[in-house]
């Protein structure tokens, strides 16, 4: 894991990993939701917008991408 984020309410967790994926976890549970792969090559920060539904990412290509993490 490259890297770590978390809404401010806690309920959602983003981590960003080497193989290029993006997972979305719930924070209370630990269970998986969505996965996304961008292709910005290995991830190595991600976070979440304050409202906590939209989502950055950047990757080691120096390609960053934004989205709403619930479409």
């Amino acid at each position: 894991m490259n890297a770590v984020a978390l809404t401010r309410d806690g309920r959602r967790l983003l981590t960003a990993s080497h193989d290029g994926l993006i997972r979305v976890w719930d924070a209370a549970t630990g269970e998986p939701g969505p996965t996304f792969d961008w292709q910005v090559g290995p991830v190595t920060a991600v976070a979440f917008a304050p409202d906590g539904l939209t989502c950055a990412a950047a990757g080691l290509s120096g390609k960053v991408v934004a989205w709403d993490v619930d479409g």
